[in-house]
């Protein structure tokens, strides 16, 4: 989908998730040296095999392992982007893509501990804009719903605004689209 000049687009910060997958990477391979030095470990079955291969096997698994961590956490929000088009809100992320029109957004708001929180009028109009994970986000919208009074949660690290800037951009485009 390619974004029209009149469309707000929110990415995630995906400079702070680079960031992020390579701290994880440095701790694990710290973790791995650590772990392959340790005598406890160094006796173990996989501390002999790591012995007779002449590879350093706990630091590489632990590493790998980290790496994969890494990206995992990345990609998760890699991809994630909120798009505030003429008529309706649309939502991409690692789940699926979902459109909201504006006249379903019952409110808008920051939650506490950063990121907005987005409550409808209609949740089933808005899953059955779900393309995949429609069960998974039924359920979530639930536990969200009775804890917070929202539908869906956006994390501040998926959004490159602010929450209030965020708040006050859906709000502008609900005011507009209300006439």
């Amino acid at each position: 989908m390619t974004a029209r000049s009149s469309d707000v687009v929110i990415r995630s910060r995906r400079g702070r998730l680079l960031v992020q997958a390579a701290m994880v990477t440095a701790l694990g391979i710290g973790a791995g040296v650590f772990l392959q030095s340790w005598s406890v470990i160094r006796n173990s079955a996989l501390g002999r095999i790591s012995d007779m291969t002449q590879l350093p096997a706990i630091a590489l698994i632990v590493t790998l392992v980290a790496i994969w961590l890494g990206v995992t956490l990345a990609y998760d929000a890699w991809n994630h982007r909120v798009v505030l088009g003429p008529g309706a809100m649309t939502i991409h992320d690692v789940h699926g893509t979902y459109a909201v029109p504006y006249a379903n957004v019952e409110s808008v708001a920051e939650v506490p501990l950063g990121g907005v929180g987005i409550a409808f009028h209609d949740p089933e109009q808005w899953l059955s804009s779900l393309t995949i994970a429609a069960e998974l986000r039924r359920q979530t919208a639930g536990v969200l719903r009775h804890a917070h009074g929202v539908d869906v949660l956006l994390a501040a690290k998926k959004l490159n605004v602010s929450g209030a800037k965020f708040v006050e951009l859906l709000t502008a485009r609900i005011d507009t689209d209300k006439g």
